[in-house]
């Protein structure tokens, strides 16, 4: 029986790339799986051992412009009516085939996409780091091409993927805009697939901020943003010396250390905040007059990782004693954990604990967090 859908893998031939094929070769699966060679250099071959036996694998060269134009190569180089878009580091799970042929035989001919469901695997014995949390959001992400089946033809009738998104961030919800635009649906399907935490570096957080530029293009493209009323959270990233503040970037999330840097001058609890959000009020949000500053302590391994080089776990963190209630309320843990009761340092990076300062000007607030 041929399947009624072709399989997507855009890659930059990650280690990672082997186990999803094993993985689909262990199913039976037997749509085509088409490859797409995003390799800046790929002089080298892309599977060096060949596909694992039973698949049938065709390997498509990108142009090393990112994974809004290696999926376009690929979906154009499909010929079914589907085309189910996987990441090279994802695992379907048991009977991921079956399902998909099930959600799309589900589908009318009013819907366009139907999504998979993620799951992103944490570890059980401590809190996860900013990292693996960033990845965890994958589980609540609407339309996201970590496993994503699109019809052929609506890629062909929307263009597919807008290339000027040139990173894995807001390409995917771009084109979920436009098909929603286009007046199909989107519906949610029963098949599920793991995505696994990979290794970062330890700067990942500030190589992601790059993605700013790509929520800016999504402001211009889509004016739903801005006139069906957004509602939420814009910091505002600047450069500030004695000669003027410098924007530099913004972002809508709740960043690392940024939500620490907030919480001193916001009067309107987290909570509330939220249910604000959530509920689309116009309740003013309160904030305190002032500035606030952040200090991120760091412990070893920083700035490398525990996998790149050796260093204890487990250390204790002391405070002073006389530290009061208010003083406290300054201290937001990262990368910290419970060991016979007493505070000790965990996690894979090293960001142990940020330390706030707030006043009425900058340089008083900066002294405030390091006499703190």
């Amino acid at each position: 029986m041929t399947a009624g859908y072709d399989i997507v893998v855009p890659t930059v031939g990650r280690a990672c790339l082997g186990s999803l094929l094993d993985t689909l070769a262990a199913e039976g699966v037997e749509a085509r799986v088409i490859l797409v060679d995003d390799r800046p250099d790929p002089s080298s071959p892309l599977l060096p051992e060949g596909p694992p036996p039973g698949l049938d694998v065709t390997v498509v060269r990108g142009r090393g412009a990112g994974p809004a134009a290696a999926r376009n190569a690929g979906w154009r180089a499909a010929s079914a009516p589907w085309v189910a878009f996987l990441d090279d580091d994802v695992l379907p799970g048991p009977e991921w085939s079956t399902d998909l042929a099930a959600d799309l035989g589900a589908c009318g001919d009013e819907v366009a996409a139907v999504q998979g469901r993620i799951r992103v695997p944490l570890p059980a014995d401590r809190r996860p780091t900013d990292w693996e949390r960033n990845v965890a959001g994958l589980e609540h992400a609407r339309w996201a091409t970590a496993d994503m089946a699109y019809r052929r033809r609506a890629l062909v009738a929307l263009g597919g993927f807008d290339e000027r998104f040139p990173r894995a961030y807001r390409e995917d919800a771009d084109l979920g805009l436009r098909v929603i635009d286009a007046g199909w649906d989107i519906v949610l399907g029963r098949r599920r697939t793991s995505h696994p935490v990979r290794p970062a570096p330890w700067h990942v957080s500030v190589a992601k901020q790059a993605g700013n530029a790509d929520d800016a293009l999504m402001g211009r493209l889509h004016t739903a943003l801005r006139d069906g009323g957004y509602l939420g959270y814009v910091n505002l990233y600047t450069i500030v010396n004695e000669r003027g503040i410098w924007p530099l970037e913004f972002t809508c999330r709740f960043g690392y250390p940024g939500y620490a840097t907030l919480d001193p001058i916001q009067k309107t609890s987290w909570a509330e905040l939220f249910r604000i959000m959530v509920s689309r009020s116009r309740q003013p949000f309160r904030t305190r007059a002032g500035f606030s500053v952040a200090l991120v302590l760091t412990t070893p391994p920083f700035p490398y990782t525990r996998k790149q080089v050796f260093e204890p776990v487990r250390l204790p963190v002391l405070f002073d004693a006389s530290l009061g209630e208010d003083e406290r309320r300054h201290l937001h843990y990262g990368e910290v954990g419970l060991q016979d009761g007493e505070l000790v340092t965990s996690g894979v990076y090293g960001w142990t604990l940020v330390v706030t300062g707030v006043g009425k000007t900058l340089p008083v607030a900066k002294k405030r967090a390091y006499d703190l």
